[in-house]
């Protein structure tokens, strides 16, 4: 269903069954996939592309230009996947030139309302974003993440997959996998056991991401020292991942405790 009251460019294509609501403005060169359902006043830019079955709450501002003095000489986008919920008064940039061109959501997130995620930046799936984040550009969030509300996350930033942010914290490093983080400054509580237990991961998985995170942070180790003895260890998908991760770090990880 499409109400009157809805503009939509001639060049928008949209899919079997999306509903538009009042007031709404879906300009050219917009995907939207089958049963989307677009609340009322949401301003849908151009160059975006949404998957199937995303809900878009009221006013709701998605695929805007990046917030940036850099011109950009050439298109920009904003690729959403399948099975979102995006609540009140979103804002989601298009990505830059210089980033790559693209801010990319993955499937299933849960972003709340009053959340801005900045152009370039690359989200998992399964999130979970709570109210009033603020995700600068270049920001990378794996899979199964949670963010408290009112969090600033710093550009460039990196948050590993099943990692649990604390409400109110301030982002500035990276967040390995698995980690319990909250504060500002940041501080490593722990593992993310509530997570993990959730994720059905069984006790001889968890206690290897207990193995991994007790080298990174509870021994004393140089980051260094701590990485050559992860790589002593018999090899595994989670101790791949987190080298892996730890390799692309480039704002420094969260290694304070409290």
């Amino acid at each position: 269903m499409i109400h009157p009251t809805a503009i939509i460019h001639p060049h928008a294509k949209l899919g079997q069954n999306v509903e538009v609501g009042p007031f709404s403005i879906i300009d050219e060169d917009v995907v939207i996939g089958d049963h989307c359902r677009i609340e009322s006043h949401v301003r849908i830019h151009c160059n975006t592309t949404l998957g199937q079955n995303n809900h878009i709450y009221h006013g709701a501002v998605i695929g805007i230009e990046p917030i940036t003095t850099i011109p950009q000489t050439e298109p920009t986008y904003l690729t959403i996947g399948d099975h979102n919920v995006i609540r009140e008064h979103v804002t989601l940039s298009r990505g830059t030139n210089k980033g790559g061109s693209n801010t990319t959501i993955g499937n299933h997130n849960l972003i709340m309302l009053y959340v801005h995620i900045g152009h370039d930046c690359i989200i998992g799936n399964h999130t979970t974003i709570t109210g009033s984040v603020k995700i600068a550009g270049h920001v990378e969030i794996e899979d199964h993440v949670v963010i408290g509300g009112l969090t600033p996350i710093h550009q460039y930033c990196k948050i590993g997959r099943y990692a649990m942010v604390g409400g109110g914290s301030g982002i500035s490093q990276d967040v390995v996998p698995f980690a319990l983080v909250s504060g500002n400054p940041l501080r490593y509580l722990g593992l993310n056991v509530v997570g993990l237990r959730r994720a059905g991961l069984s006790s001889i998985e968890r206690k290897e991401i207990k193995r991994i995170h007790s080298i990174l942070f509870r021994q004393g180790l140089p980051l260094q020292k701590a990485v050559e003895t992860l790589h002593e260890l018999p090899d595994s998908e989670f101790i791949k991942h987190t080298l892996s991760f730890i390799d692309k770090s480039t704002r420094g990880l969260c290694r304070k405790s409290e």
